[in-house]
């Protein structure tokens, strides 16, 4: 059994709304990611901490950031003591980016790491055009997410979970994967 599952896609396949749900149901810690991207009015400030470019470069330059990624024009990484928490014994949820998922694997291996992968580049980009994106912001996504889908199949092996995603099934892949996370974490659904 583990303590720490991760959720792995490109921006709209649907792995926040999974994370969050599987957080609330099993009642597990999410380990926050620090950024420079200004917050969405849907996110919560637990669940990523906003915070400018010169706090990220000090936190970086006193080795208080790892797994960090550059995207969309904004730092993302977590705090090292966050990650270090991992090891005690603790309930965990985080999303990972693709980069750093063979890192992540090294450090973890115990981790029940979760891809999820939709079936097209159209199902992301109608869910993006529901967040609001400006064209822009779309098309990089878009441009984005054939890398990280590339990414996620060069490193298959280290999912215990590939997870697609259609619009056949997008009603189902949540209960999929909640029974996928119960098993491997030997817990049940919170009441």
């Amino acid at each position: 059994m583990t303590n720490i599952v991760t959720f792995t896609g490109p921006s709209g396949s649907g792995k926040g709304y999974v994370k969050k749900a599987i957080k609330a149901n099993l009642g597990l810690i999410e380990i926050p990611v620090y950024t420079t991207r200004q917050l969405r009015e849907n996110e919560d400030s637990t669940d990523r901490i906003s915070i400018d470019s010169a706090a990220f470069a000090a936190m970086l330059a006193k080795h208080q950031l790892c797994l960090t990624n550059y995207l969309y024009g904004n730092y993302y990484g977590f705090n090292t003591k966050d990650i270090d928490r991992l090891r005690d014994g603790g309930r965990y949820v985080l999303e990972l980016y693709a980069d750093n998922v063979p890192i992540f694997h090294l450090m973890f291996q115990e981790a029940d790491m979760i891809a999820v992968l939709p079936d097209s580049l159209c199902l992301l980009e109608s869910r993006l055009r529901k967040r609001e994106e400006n064209m822009d912001s779309m098309a990089a996504r878009i441009k984005n997410a054939e890398y990280e889908l590339n990414k996620i199949k060069a490193y298959t092996g280290y999912f215990s979970l590939l997870c697609p995603v259609s619009q056949c099934n997008e009603s189902s892949v949540l209960d999929d994967i909640m029974v996928h996370v119960e098993k491997s974490m030997g817990v049940g659904r919170c009441s």
